[in-house]
């Protein structure tokens, strides 16, 4: 059996099975695939193909993607996903180097009405940093998904969601990504204040924690909405393939519209 296909086996039965949230129910998953070098130093895509299909989604937002790095041997990632998924995307490179793209990434099955990339603000000599945003057609609604990856340090992140916020409208909106902060954290305070987080208690256990992979410890990966969306639930994917396939652990998030 390969790596994909066993890992839609052993992921099969996550959050709230496919038929179960019925139409109208939107899956989306946020990923950080570390540039799609597992805990085994194996660049496999995929096994992380594997990881994502299980989870049936409806749209997918990958962080640290590769496109023409010498590290990852000039592969063209967005393209790779897109046949391994069955779904086209949207890729933007936030930090062009060694001849090639790296930055975020967007797959879905439903129809794209538009896209474009944000670029952040950070200081000068530190790695560029961006949102990118696809709308996308669900149920007769568009819907906006904001994909993004923040920086390092409090500073630069306080910045960053500061930019991200101000983008923000009344359209129904999710904003998903590796946000390097866990929750109520000054940064993360910019959003809250605007959308409310899909998670279904505010107390984290240790079953929410995102990262590291092998050894959860914090939640800096989240899935945020604003009062056009309803979250129905959310779930962190930790298991034996999930442990290995990445440093981050995978966030299925099951939303509807909000009456």
């Amino acid at each position: 059996m390969n790596r994909l296909l066993l890992g839609c086996v052993i992921l099969g039965g996550a959050l709230m099975g496919h038929a179960d949230e019925g139409a109208k129910a939107l899956r989306i998953v946020t990923y950080n695939i570390h540039h799609g070098e597992g805990g085994d130093h194996q660049v496999d895509l995929e096994r992380i193909a594997g990881v994502l299909l299980a989870l049936g989604p409806d749209v997918v937002c990958l962080q640290e993607v590769d496109r023409n790095l010498s590290r990852t041997d000039r592969r063209d990632f967005p393209a790779e996903f897109e046949q391994l998924l069955g779904m086209p995307g949207v890729f933007e490179s936030n930090y062009d180097f060694d001849g090639g793209e790296y930055g975020n990434a967007i797959f879905t099955k439903l129809p794209v009405a538009s896209h474009e990339n944000h670029a952040l603000p950070g200081p000068e000599g530190i790695e560029p940093r961006g949102c990118i945003e696809a709308v996308v057609e669900w149920n007769g609604a568009k819907v906006r998904v904001m994909n993004t990856h923040l920086g390092l340090s409090e500073r630069e992140r306080e910045g960053q969601t500061e930019a991200i916020a101000a983008l923000l409208d009344e359209r129904p909106t999710v904003v998903c990504g590796d946000f390097n902060e866990t929750p109520g954290r000054p940064a993360m305070q910019t959003l809250e204040a605007k959308l409310t987080h899909c998670r279904l208690t505010d107390t984290l256990e240790e079953k929410d924690l995102t990262f590291s992979a092998q050894r959860p410890s914090v939640r800096i990966d989240h899935v945020l909405a604003n009062a056009g969306l309803k979250c129905l639930g959310i779930e962190v994917i930790r298991n034996e393939v999930t442990a290995i396939a990445s440093d981050h652990l995978p966030v299925l998030a099951v939303l509807e519209r909000a009456e």
